[in-house]
């Protein structure tokens, strides 16, 4: 069996215990490249996870063997089922129980566009940007040209 079968196998496997649906796997930036023009890819880069556009890359290339890629495989699913959780002890926590089997409860699209709209709220809110139909109040005072 070839590396991309053997991480496909463990990508089914790795989503059951995440409770996440499949994002669709690149394993080159050209791919990705072609499908959406923009998007930042480093020369280092190894992965990264695009949440809100339903992706993961590995650069299948970029790495030494299989457990290299799976290391990369499941980082980007971790950042793809907590999208909450920065690099750190968590993190690694996080990567070393579903390496062990550990499951979670499902984390849908939905409660990742839940999460996202708080997120963005949260943001608007502490950088005082709101709706043009919403007045504006701020420790200096409300606007009262509305």
């Amino acid at each position: 069996m070839n590396k991309k079968t053997i991480l496909m196998e463990r990508l089914d496997k790795y989503c059951k215990q995440l409770g996440v649906e499949h994002p669709k796997i690149y394993w080159t930036k050209k791919e990705v490249r072609e499908k959406y023009s923009g998007v930042n890819l480093g020369k280092r880069l190894l992965g990264k996870c695009s949440r809100g556009a339903g992706w993961i890359i590995i650069v299948y290339n970029k790495h030494d063997g299989l457990r290299q890629l799976d290391d990369t495989l499941r980082h980007e699913l971790v950042h793809w089922r907590f999208p909450q959780v920065n690099h750190g002890v968590r993190f690694e926590k996080l990567m070393k129980q579903l390496k062990d089997g550990i499951c979670w409860e499902p984390f849908t699209n939905a409660d990742y566009e839940a999460y996202w709209k708080k997120r963005v709220y949260s943001y608007n809110k502490k950088h005082g940007i709101v709706k043009e139909d919403t007045l504006i109040y701020t420790e200096r005072g409300s606007n009262n040209n509305v």
